[in-house]
C-alpha cells in the first residue's frame, strides 16, 4: 500500500513538472518557471525565472483569491502570436505583482472579474498594456508603469468603480487612458504623458473622478469628455499638450482648480481658460 502512495505521488509531481509548475513550496509558495494554468485557490505563486518569446497565451489565472508574484522577472511574448501575457476571466480576488509583460496583445487582461489587485508591474511593448473588459469591476490598478504600448491602460463595456493610482502611463501610440461605456472609476495621481492621441479619454462615461493627474506634452488633447456627463475633473495639470486644447469637454462635466495653458480650456462649445494657467 506505501508503495502505491509513492506512485501516485510521484505522477501528481511529474504533471506539476510538465505544466510548468515545480510543485516546491517556498515559505508557502508554489515555484513555477515557465507558463501555466494557475488553479490552486488561495495560493501564491512565484516566478523564479524569465520567459522569453513564448507563442503562447502565458499566465492564465483560473481560481479565485490567487497571488501571482514575478519578482521582478519578465513574461515576453511573441507578438502577434502571444495574445494574453497575464489572462483572467470571471475570477474574483487575485493579485498580480512585480511582473514586466512584453510582446503580447494584452499585457494583462482582466475580462468579467472583479476585486482584484494589479501593482508594481511593468507593462510594455503590448498591443494593450492593461485591459479592465467585460463588467470587471471594484479592482485597483496601482503603481503600475504602462509605457510603449498601442494603448496604455484601457477601460471598456461597463467596466465600474475601479481604482487607478499612482502608474505611469506615458509614451503609448494611442490613448494613456482609455475609459469606454464606463462609469464611477477613480483615475488619480497618474502620470499620462507624451501618449500618441489622447492623454485621458473618457467616451460614454458618468460619474468618473479624474483627480490630482499630470497630464501633459501628448499629441492630441491632454483630456478628452466625449458623450460623458456628470464626470468631476479637479486638481490637474494638463499643460503643454500638443493639439489645439489641453481639455475638450464635448458634454456637462464638473471642472475645478485645473492647470491649463491660456485659452486652451474647451467647454460648452467655446475656449476659455482654466482655473490656473500654466507657469
Amino acid at each position: 500500500m506505501n508503495r502505491n502512495i509513492f506512485i501516485i505521488a510521484a505522477v501528481l509531481a511529474l504533471i506539476l513538472v510538465v505544466g510548468g509548475i515545480s510543485g516546491c513550496q517556498k515559505n508557502g509558495a508554489i515555484t513555477i518557471s515557465r507558463c501555466a494554468n494557475l488553479t490552486q485557490t488561495g495560493a501564491t505563486y512565484v516566478l523564479t525565472k524569465s520567459i522569453i518569446n513564448t507563442t503562447a497565451d502565458c499566465m492564465n489565472i483560473m481560481a479565485d483569491n490567487i497571488t501571482l508574484d514575478c519578482k521582478g522577472n519578465k513574461i515576453d511574448g511573441d507578438y502577434p502570436r502571444a495574445e494574453d501575457g497575464i489572462f483572467i476571466y470571471n475570477k474574483s480576488s487575485n493579485n498580480i505583482r512585480n511582473c514586466i509583460v512584453t510582446g503580447f496583445e494584452y499585457g494583462i487582461y482582466l475580462g468579467h472579474s472583479s476585486d482584484n489587485v494589479i501593482t508594481n508591474n511593468i507593462a510594455s511593448d503590448n498591443g494593450e498594456g492593461i485591459r479592465i473588459d467585460r463588467s470587471s469591476n471594484n479592482n485597483i490598478i496601482t503603481n503600475n508603469k504602462v509605457k510603449n504600448n498601442g494603448w496604455g491602460i484601457f477601460f471598456e463595456y461597463n467596466s465600474n468603480n475601479n481604482i487607478v493610482t499612482n502608474n505611469e502611463v506615458n509614451n503609448n501610440d494611442e490613448q494613456g487612458i482609455f475609459s469606454e461605456y464606463s462609469s464611477g472609476n477613480e483615475i488619480a495621481n497618474n502620470t499620462a504623458n507624451n501618449n500618441g492621441n489622447y492623454g485621458i479619454h473618457i467616451y460614454k462615461g458618468l460619474n468618473n473622478r479624474i483627480t490630482n493627474n499630470v497630464v501633459k506634452s501628448n499629441n492630441k488633447y491632454g483630456i478628452y469628455l466625449l458623450y460623458s456627463e456628470n464626470n468631476v475633473v479637479e486638481a490637474n495639470n494638463f499643460c503643454t499638450n500638443n493639439d489645439s486644447y489641453d481639455i475638450y469637454d464635448a458634454g456637462a462635466n464638473v471642472f475645478s482648480d485645473n492647470y491649463c495653458n491660456q485659452g486652451r480650456k474647451y467647454v460648452s462649445g467655446q475656449a476659455t481658460d482654466c482655473d490656473n494657467l500654466c507657469p
